[in-house]
């Protein structure tokens, strides 16, 4: 188990959450992961935690890849969303 200090305490992992966000890339789409580490300092009784990532669209999961690719293919291309 990893360990860090934070203002004089040892701060021990209490758990993470994890992102997912959907991307593209011509042909292929991939998934991204996003592993934010939770911290808790026992002494002060503290939890730490990085803050969330912007994203495009508030809890949405697609990257700026995939939203270009839907706007070339309506608007560029002329193709209907349902295709």
């Amino acid at each position: 188990m990893r360990r860090r200090k934070f203002a004089g305490c040892q701060l021990q992992r209490s758990g993470e959450d994890v992102s997912e966000k959907l991307d593209y890339m011509p042909g292929v789409f991939t998934v991204e992961r996003h592993v934010r580490g939770k911290w808790a300092c026992r002494q002060s009784e503290t939890l730490i935690q990085a803050p969330v990532p912007p994203q495009l669209i508030d809890k949405g999961i697609p990257t700026a890849g995939l939203l270009a690719h839907v706007m070339v293919a309506k608007f560029a291309d002329h193709l209907p969303l349902y295709r």
